[in-house]
């Protein structure tokens, strides 16, 4: 008896030895305060694109990215936390609205993706129509047309040609082959519905500005026979499915925070706001930066005086918002307007849309702090490596500035290193040489991707997945401490 629970004793150690090491081998660098992971510095190094002067898998270039991620980590202690650009209600507010998309991603991860459970049978059934190729015919019916009576007629047997020229504004028909997978969840489940049969009408859906009605002509189905393929094939379809889930579940859950709040318009104020942010969105498309955050112009358009500011925008829930507290709201969370085809016709409708989609946000935004995701670890180190980058960003610009360099650093980024930033870099590494520690054998495992990839998020204000590589060095010398 004695002799197992030794064993078992003896076991435990291991294990705990075991799980140190392996947290140290996840090390690639230590920085002061700040520890660079391996999963980390692979996603700064493949989420975004590398230059090209560190974009392959060799040595020298995991040693290019180290370095620039150690002076990313060095420009911004050098910067402080306390200096001007701290101190910008803009950037402070930009910090607060990436941590709280963070939290409303983990809200969401574990309240609606981690609970989503696919049956087996409905995988299966997707595989089936994975296989087949859709044939079909398709109208647009605008909304000054009755489609009912559209639809009514093609059941009886006008083809769909003989409606475009019997009714005024129905388009001509679009043949149009569909893949399991590749078109909107409602239309996905009409066509591939078990009593589809070959001419089957489908009921006029309603789209943006109409409907759209769709005639089933045939269908082809493929084969496959090779096992692996199948099985990547079903991959596919899981996939796929989860993304299916992911939306749907989504919608429910935000339905249900929303469930009995009533948004109402205060017309006057309604007038104001349209006027302030319609030429930023629907008369000047073609000079919009990226992102939606029109930051120069929205700054001019949030001048208000303080009788504009105090004007009542919107009721939701019995609390009032002013435009100024609307405007405060846009600084932390930009405001999510499709800008396909925007007009002055339509920039209501997608503003009112937005503005709708910013108050779920909103509630959102308040179940998780109720929540504590405001403490999470991940939502912390993910918001960690956002502060750092702009505090590098500020400090390496403003050296640049004090230097006398005249270039561009997305241009001219050689001259930059080889007379400014480099030589700045090694005295900070020579200051903060003894903060620093560096996990040799962790980076020679590493394997990086050769291809450039941009990776976005496709629901929030802020889409891009980490912060842009930093442009700082091309020294190949990794001369630090090891771990």
């Amino acid at each position: 008896m004695i002799f197992i629970i030794g064993c078992l004793a003896l076991s435990n150690c291991s294990n705990d030895s075991s799980v140190q090491e392996q947290r140290k081998s996840r090390i690639l660098a230590i920085i002061a305060d700040d520890t660079l992971y391996v999963d980390d510095f692979i996603k700064r190094c493949e989420y975004t694109p590398r230059p090209n002067y560190c974009q392959e898998d060799g040595y020298h270039d995991k040693n290019i990215c180290l370095n620039s991620l150690i002076a990313e980590k060095v420009f911004a202690l050098e910067a402080g936390a306390h200096n001007p650009l701290t101190r910008q209600k803009a950037f402070q507010a930009r910090l607060k609205g990436i941590k709280e998309q963070l939290m409303r991603e983990q809200l969401v991860n574990d309240m609606v993706i981690e609970q989503i459970k696919i049956p087996e049978e409905e995988i299966q059934a997707a595989y089936l129509h994975s296989r087949k190729t859709v044939h079909t015919q398709a109208i647009f019916i605008p909304e000054t047309c009755d489609a009912t009576v559209i639809y009514r007629d093609a059941r009886n047997g006008m083809p769909l040609d003989e409606l475009a020229r019997k009714y005024a504004g129905v388009s001509e028909p679009i043949k149009n082959d569909i893949k399991w997978g590749h078109i909107d969840e409602a239309a996905q489940n009409a066509i591939f519905a078990d009593s589809v049969k070959q001419g089957t009408i489908l009921h006029p859906t309603k789209i943006e500005g109409g409907f759209r009605m769709i005639k089933i002509t045939g269908w082809t189905e493929e084969i496959e026979m090779s096992s692996m393929n199948r099985n990547q094939q079903m991959e596919n379809i899981k996939k796929r499915l989860m993304d299916f889930y992911i939306k749907k579940s989504y919608q429910e859950f935000a339905q249900n925070v929303m469930k009995g709040k009533r948004l109402d318009f205060y017309p006057q104020g309604w007038h104001k706001l349209v006027n302030a942010l319609q030429p930023l969105y629907a008369e000047n498309t073609s000079r919009l930066p990226e992102n939606n955050s029109k930051t120069g112009n929205m700054e001019n358009a949030m001048q208000l005086s303080a009788s504009e500011g105090s004007m009542p925008l919107l009721k939701i829930d019995d609390d009032v918002w002013t435009i100024q507290d609307f405007y405060d709201a846009i600084l932390v969370h930009p405001l999510e307007i499709s800008q396909r085809a925007i007009t002055a016709e339509n920039f209501q409708q997608r503003l009112r849309a937005a503005i709708a989609s910013l108050m779920t946000d909103t509630y959102l935004t308040e179940l998780a702090y109720q929540k504590h995701y405001d403490e999470a670890y991940t939502v912390n180190h993910t918001l960690k490596q956002w502060k750092i980058h702009y505090l590098f960003q500020y400090h390496r610009d403003e050296h640049l500035k004090k230097q006398g360099f005249t270039g561009s650093i997305t241009k001219d980024f050689f001259d930059a290193y080889d007379n400014y930033l480099t030589p700045y870099f090694e005295t900070l590494k020579a200051k903060y040489d003894v903060s620093i520690r560096f996990n040799i054998e962790a980076l020679k495992k590493v394997e990086l991707t050769r291809i450039p990839l941009m990776t976005h998020k496709t629901k929030g204000p802020y889409q891009q997945v980490v912060p842009p590589f930093p442009l700082v060095t091309n020294s190949v010398k990794a001369n630090y401490k090891r771990m």
